[in-house]
């Protein structure tokens, strides 16, 4: 598994048929895993020191793992 978030590099990652993550692909699977508890407050600190990530993936990771939010 090959973890990874630049798309570029991605893109090449696919093309030779490699397995990947991401960053947050990652932390929904250590949840999964029971590695962690929770990943909402892991990603608010990745979004605090500048790792972009859109509301709907941010939205999206959550109910993956269980967290969403009912407002």
């Amino acid at each position: 598994m090959l973890l990874i978030d630049e798309m570029w590099g991605r893109r090449i990652a696919e093309a030779w048929g490699l397995n990947k993550t991401g960053t947050i692909g990652s932390l929904i699977l250590a949840k999964k895993l029971s590695l962690i508890p929770a990943i909402t407050p892991l990603l608010d600190l990745l979004q605090a020191h500048g790792f972009h990530m859109s509301e709907k993936l941010y939205l999206c990771a959550k109910s993956l793992a269980g967290e969403s939010d009912r407002k």
